[in-house]
């Protein structure tokens, strides 16, 4: 099979109830979903900001949630001492 130069071979199984994504390495993306039978076209730049957002929103979850459990830490350790004062 020849192929021109911006062509390249596909291995992906086309029969219907493959449930294998297929994904292209040119440009721009296109994603392949077989369930739903739909193409989906991203250019690069989206997928970069797409994952530098996400990947920003995760990392402020995660340090507000080691936030959170250091103060309910701090908090239990000084109601320790306060009731251990008390008594």
């Amino acid at each position: 099979m020849n192929t021109s130069s911006n062509q390249q071979k596909s291995k992906t199984n086309c029969q219907v109830d493959s449930l294998t994504e297929a994904k292209s390495s040119s440009c721009p993306h296109v994603y392949f979903y077989p369930e739903s039978g739909e193409f989906l076209i991203v250019p690069d730049d989206s997928l970069e900001r797409e994952h530098n957002e996400l990947y920003s929103y995760l990392n402020s979850v995660r340090e507000k949630q080691y936030n959170i459990e250091y103060l309910n830490h701090r908090y239990s350790h000084l109601e320790r001492s306060l009731n251990e004062k008390n008594m």
